[in-house]
């Protein structure tokens, strides 16, 4: 088995990468002789893969998680000028009362001060007699 295992070897090393091609030929040549160096570079290259698209993910991740925090202040945001919006306007309803109301009584102060002012007129030429 021996001489197996350094013939797999002799096998894998005419391959150049950067980790040596026969790390799975060295722990596995004799319980799994059937690997050649493609097979274990080909795996060497889908690890390297999954590495960096893990990595990938984490910083996807980190950018979905930055974005829901600013989507969820924006939300509070939006939230707070619609309860500002309404109670503007509340006010505004609240004001156009009070300016009809002032109008409504300035039209009965005009009523009263131009009745007044007709009884002092007529009083004052003597058009009038008060009782």
């Amino acid at each position: 088995m021996t001489k197996k295992f350094k013939k797999d070897r002799a096998f894998c090393q005419p391959l150049v990468v950067q980790e040596p091609c026969n790390v799975l030929c060295g722990l596995f040549g004799i319980e799994l002789p059937s690997i050649d160096c493609r097979t274990e570079q080909r795996l060497q290259q889908l690890q390297k893969s999954l590495g960096e698209a893990q990595e990938d993910r984490r910083g996807v991740d980190g950018r979905l998680e930055s974005a829901q925090t600013a989507l969820a202040l924006q939300e509070e945001t939006i939230r707070r000028n619609e309860r500002e919006r309404k109670a503007m306007a509340d006010r505004i309803n609240a004001l156009e009362r009070q300016v009809v109301s002032a109008e409504t009584e300035r039209r009965q102060i005009n009523v009263r001060l131009s009745k007044t002012s007709w009884i002092s007129n007529h009083v004052k030429f003597g058009l009038f007699r008060v009782a």
